[in-house]
């Protein structure tokens, strides 16, 4: 799979996605722990299911990083970055 949908009448702990709301600009980018870049979206609506390349990633710890710009007056930006656990 190249990316989860998010649903959330099906959600479930299947993709992983930030709580976001009134955002005019996402980008989210998924590294492996050798830094190797395995899942970036621009679209809010599409999510890392685990997989890369069509094939599921191992069971291991990622790091994320997102940036978003909200609809509000000042356009506020922020960037917020971490690690997730993907457990198979």
């Amino acid at each position: 799979s190249s990316g989860g949908n998010y649903n959330l009448q099906a959600m479930d702990n299947d993709i992983f996605f930030p709580i976001t709301r009134y955002v005019k600009e996402f980008k989210m980018s998924i590294y492996d722990r050798w830094g190797e870049l395995v899942f970036e979206s621009n679209d809010i609506n599409i999510w890392w299911d685990g997989y890369y390349r069509g094939k599921p990633c191992q069971q291991d710890i990622y790091v994320y990083k997102i940036t978003a710009k909200y609809a509000d007056s000042k356009e506020t930006e922020i960037t917020k970055a971490g690690d997730l656990t993907l457990i198979r």
